[in-house]
């Protein structure tokens, strides 16, 4: 066999070594088995030998492997901290026995450089080496080894009692203690490289910390490895010092009538005859503590009561002593409350009172919340601003001498506000008295539109009938006679009490597109025209009057009633077809509005006008004549049957003209038109069976 078996311990330390690198060189004689190298980090059996399952994958070896060739290799490992175990076999290329084959190892790192030299002697049969001590043909010899502890400071001083670990690379460790004599032997050390270091310093002393290692070797094995290990005393300590005793002591702080009531807030002053002097206070328990008072004669003075007691100054004195330092001193001290003293009263500049009631106008009994005012002084400055309660009153305390005026900002609901300043006056007279005053608010009149229609023949009537008192014709609805016939809406506008504060008064009327506008007319309740007061527009049968404010207020329309008085008919072309809708419903609706201040709006009633009715006739005749005598028994002849349907039809739920033409005849034609001469034939289904023609029509 020609194979040599190499290990290389690194790092059994397991010192921290930044970019570390292992370069393996082969002496001459043999040569790199490349495909043998395998790395392992990590612990290795107690012989030294890498463990198994620590061994690296194939890839990351082959990763690390920087170079390689017959007499050597380079492997990165990179940053370590742990023991890193590579293996690898060399081939002897001319084996001749007793020839050393020669290895050389080497680690460098940042901070870190490191060679090794191995060696084997071939005797046949394969090979082995490591990286750390060299393999040797005669494993039975032995080393020994001795440590010397000494006084770093005095080296005839030899130390007993210090105790150092050996280690060596094949995994043995031994305990060692340093003797009388400062010294501490180890026999039968096979050979191999050891570290010893101090694991406990001799006592009054400092450890050494510092690793010491050797190599036990077939050269030298026969003499005994002497390590001298020196050891710094400990620095003297300075002695203790035992301090002075020292006592404490408590204040308590009672309530002479209530011992439970504990005070706080009273002040002390504590002083000694030892020049202690020092402020205290009762925390918010009634209490104080002081410690770390030196051994003396103490006196305590309240300085300051607290707040609704009698000051107790009498001097209280104790001691802190040797004996008694180690119990805390008491001092309860109870304080008597002051006595309860008249309360003063000052003198104040006399102030008076004013007392407003809110009344209707129309009812002094009722009284009205929610009225705000503003009180203002003489200069008429605002001051506060004042809410009648649920009451109807308000009241105002405290006021000076002087004089004030109440103005009313926001009227109870439903009422018109008035400003008029209500003034008073706080003298040295009434001052202690309460004013009393009482306001009164109209009610708000809420505007009101209605509307009605009557026939014009009763209108033009009822004008001259209304001044004699006669009452009026007009309703909600109006049948009318003649289909021509004129109809007059009247359409009754009252403003109310409340125009001032509007900011626009429009009164408009739709009227039905199936009605003609005949006359406009516009009065007040004294029966003048009114219609320069606005401007009057009608457009698309929309009628508009919008009125105009005069000195920029609708004021003047407080009180007013206007009467617009609208003449119309119905249109001449208007159908029966049109017309019927409405007769359905009750006749042609119309409604007025009216619209005001910023946003209100108010409609009127939905007066109607029914159409005459007119109901549905059907005539016969055979070419224009009551009776026909043919000239040919072969001529043919027109039966012609004229069917005027009315404006009633809307309530219909079925239309069919039906002619039973005599078996005798025979029917050639069919055709149905209506008045203009259209083919309405499609307007239903017509059918002819027996000479019995039917026509029936659809709804639309």
């Amino acid at each position: 066999p020609t194979l040599i078996n190499w290990t290389v311990l690194i790092n059994s330390d397991k010192l921290a070594i930044p970019n570390a690198v292992y370069t393996d060189t082969i002496g001459a004689g043999h040569t790199f088995v490349g495909d043998s190298l395998a790395v392992y980090k990590g612990d290795t059996d107690g012989l030294g030998n890498p463990i198994a399952a620590n061994k690296l994958a194939d890839a990351v070896t082959a990763n690390m492997l920087k170079s390689q060739n017959a007499q050597g290799f380079q492997l990165a490992l990179g940053n370590i901290n742990d023991t890193v175990s590579v293996t690898y076999q060399t081939k002897v290329t001319n084996p001749v026995t007793g020839q050393a084959y020669k290895n050389e190892a080497k680690l460098t790192g940042t901070d870190v450089s490191e060679s090794k030299s191995s060696e084997v002697k071939y005797y046949g049969g394969d090979g082995s080496g490591t990286g750390e001590t060299p393999p040797t043909e005669t494993p039975d010899l032995k080393g020994s080894m001795e440590v010397i502890k000494r006084d770093g400071t005095n080296h005839s001083n030899l130390l007993a009692g210090a105790e150092f670990l050996l280690e060596s690379t094949l995994g043995t460790k031994h305990t060692l203690v340093t003797d009388s004599s400062g010294s501490a032997r180890l026999d039968n050390l096979a050979l191999g490289t050891y570290r010893l270091v101090e694991t406990k310093a001799p006592t009054g002393y400092i450890l050494n910390p510092a690793a010491s290692t050797f190599q036990i070797t077939a050269d030298n094995h026969a003499k005994t490895i002497v390590i001298t290990v020196d050891n710094q005393p400990k620095p003297e300590e300075p002695p203790t010092e035992t301090p002075d005793p020292q006592g404490s002591f408590e204040i308590i702080k009672r309530d002479a009538t209530d011992h439970s009531n504990q005070l706080a807030g009273a002040q002390f002053q504590l002083t000694s005859n030892m020049g202690h002097n020092q402020s205290l206070e009762t925390n918010s328990e009634g209490t104080v503590e002081i410690a770390n008072l030196p051994l003396g004669t103490y006196t305590l003075v309240e300085t300051k009561a607290p707040e609704g007691f009698i000051l107790d100054a009498t001097p209280r004195t104790f001691q802190i002593t040797a004996d008694n330092h180690a119990t805390m001193q008491i001092i309860t001290i109870d304080n008597q409350p002051k006595p309860e003293e008249p309360p003063v009263v000052p003198e104040t500049d006399p102030t008076g009172s004013v007392q407003l009631r809110k009344v209707d106008a129309t009812d002094a009994n009722k009284t009205l919340a929610g009225a705000t005012y503003d009180l203002r002084n003489a200069a008429g400055t605002p001051m506060k601003t004042v809410t009648t309660a649920a009451n109807g009153t308000l009241t105002i305390n405290d006021l000076a001498l002087g004089k004030y005026s109440l103005v009313e900002v926001t009227a109870p609901s439903g009422y018109l506000v008035d400003k008029t300043p209500i003034a008073f006056e706080i003298t040295a007279a009434n001052a202690g008295q309460m004013i009393t005053l009482t306001h009164k608010n109209t009610k708000i009149d809420v505007p009101e539109i209605h509307k009605n229609v009557e026939a014009h023949q009763a209108f033009d009537w009822n004008i001259m009938a209304q001044l004699e008192g006669a009452p009026s014709t007009a309703s909600q609805s109006l049948e009318l006679t003649n289909r021509n016939d004129s109809f007059v809406w009247n359409v009754d506008t009252t403003f109310g009490n409340n125009t001032a504060t509007w900011t626009k008064a429009v009164l408009t009327d739709q009227i039905n597109d199936l009605l003609e506008i005949e006359s406009i007319q516009i009065t007040d309740a004294q029966g003048n025209d009114v219609t320069g007061n606005g401007t009057l527009t009608e457009e698309n049968n929309l009628i508009t009057f919008t009125i105009n404010k005069k000195n920029n207020s609708y004021a003047f329309l407080s009180g007013q009633t206007y009467t617009m008085n609208i003449q119309t008919k119905i249109k001449d072309g208007v159908t029966d077809e049109q017309l019927a809708p409405f007769i359905q419903d009750g006749g042609i609706p119309n409604q007025a509005e009216l619209a005001f201040s910023n946003s209100g709006k108010i409609v009127s009633e939905i007066p109607k006008v029914t159409p005459p009715p007119v109901n549905p006739e059907i005539s016969k005749d055979i070419e224009g004549k009551e009776h026909l005598e043919l000239a040919n028994r072969n001529d043919a002849f027109d039966w012609n049957v004229h069917t005027a349907f009315g404006n009633q039809t809307a309530s219909w739920n079925q239309a069919i003209i039906t002619d039973q033409i005599n078996t005798l005849l025979s029917i050639e034609k069919i055709q149905i038109t209506d008045e203009n001469g259209n083919d309405v034939t499609e307007n239903g289904t017509i059918t002819e069976e027996n000479n019995l023609i039917t026509f029936t029509m659809n709804k639309k």
